[in-house]
């Protein structure tokens, strides 16, 4: 009896769990402070199907301004606010503010200045937003926002921080990604052929490439890869002749051969896995989905074990994290389009700051300084038809 007691308190314990892990921690935070802290200033709302609460933040933007700037940084930005309004003193306002890298500015002064020693100064504003401008620096956000006259504007300076924006850490952004990913049922479509004035020459005289932009290494790029028929069509290469460019196409998505299905193990924080089977397209369709993200991929070819290593990675631009597949793939399949299952690790929501170590184990020449190929191209022939 006991035994089945422990057992179930388990259990109930195991589903409280899973309930409230349906709301991040910050909301689960933001909700004991909004009821230990009152404010008159509008908070928005917002609960997913379930009707959990998944947004809650003081009300800034308004529909037009929300249709035209990413759902995550309009949000996080909203959220962040109501963060520093509702942490009750100065102190520990500007203890948080400082700690998340934070810069708040009515006009000229800077927060924990004066005449800007206590955050109450900007409440007109935040009570009557009439207009809000976002710009972005390489790692920040600047949002001006602006009440009526005779408000002036209070001044945002946020850090391209996915944990700060998103308002989840490590743990509760893997797991949300590996049920968003298991669950996606889109499929992505394969990229269309380039022009003959995209192409420059290889060294190998069947085989010419579209030039991308560069990830950390040469190796690690944008650079699509094709042959010329004897028609004169342009196809992409998907041969064993060619195995690492072959790879790099598949995993860009300038190639994507039938019945290929992907297991994929996810590698999340805490040394937790998830595994899930699905198809190629999907698959990439997923990882592609949120965001603006930028595309690099890479390849290893270990001609001993007749296998290889196709590297992934997509670096989301708004803030500054990546997402990287590494990609099983026996040299036989290339060039084929029998029905097949291939292996892959998934790594999700790297800071950027910290990818280097991450993927350099499994590139080629990892530690080589990147170069600017940039200052090349005028030096390479094109194809003209």
């Amino acid at each position: 009896m006991r035994r089945l007691l422990a057992v179930l308190i388990v259990t109930i314990q195991a589903l409280i769990g899973n309930v409230f892990a349906e709301e991040s921690l910050e909301i689960q935070r933001l909700k004991e402070l909004r009821q230990t802290f009152k404010t008159d200033l509008p908070i928005r709302e917002e609960r997913d199907a379930d009707g959990q609460l998944s947004h809650i933040g003081v009300a800034i933007f308004s529909d037009t301004m929300q249709q035209a700037l990413n759902p995550y940084l309009w949000r996080g930005v909203e959220r962040i606010v109501l963060r520093i309004v509702l942490h009750g003193s100065e102190q520990r306002r500007y203890k948080w503010i400082q700690e998340n890298g934070v810069r708040v500015f009515l006009e000229a002064c800077p927060y924990g200045t004066v005449p800007f020693k206590t955050f109450a100064k900007a409440y007109p504003i935040l009570k009557n937003v009439k207009g809000v401008q976002v710009f972005e620096d390489n790692n920040r956000y600047r949002i001006f926002i602006s009440g009526s006259q005779p408000e002036t504007t209070l001044l945002l300076y946020i850090p391209k921080d996915r944990e700060l924006i998103y308002g989840t850490d490590k743990k509760e952004e893997d797991e949300r990604q590996s049920k968003r990913l298991q669950n996606f049922t889109g499929k992505a479509s394969v990229n269309p052929l380039p022009s003959y004035n995209q192409l420059f020459a290889t060294q190998n005289q069947n085989v010419w490439h579209t030039i991308g932009e560069v990830f950390y290494i040469d190796s690690l790029c944008a650079d699509g890869y094709y042959k010329i028929l004897e028609d004169s069509s342009i196809v992409a290469l998907w041969t064993p002749e060619h195995p690492k460019e072959s790879v790099k196409n598949l995993l860009l998505g300038n190639i994507l051969p039938k019945g290929l299905t992907i297991e994929v193990t996810h590698c999340q924080y805490g040394r937790h896995y998830e595994t899930w089977t699905c198809s190629w397209p999907t698959l990439l369709a997923g990882l592609k989905d949120e965001g603006m993200m930028d595309h690099f991929a890479a390849a290893q070819y270990m001609p001993e074990k007749g296998m290889l290593t196709g590297i992934l990675i997509l670096r989301n631009t708004s803030f500054e994290f990546i997402h990287m597949l590494l990609l099983s793939i026996p040299i036989d399949q290339l060039g084929t389009e029998k029905p097949t299952t291939l292996s892959a690790l998934l790594y999700t929501n790297t800071p950027q700051h910290n990818v280097y170590s991450l993927f350099e184990e499994y590139l080629p020449n990892g530690k080589d300084n990147s170069k600017n190929r940039n200052k090349i191209i005028n030096e390479i022939p094109y194809l003209r038809k």
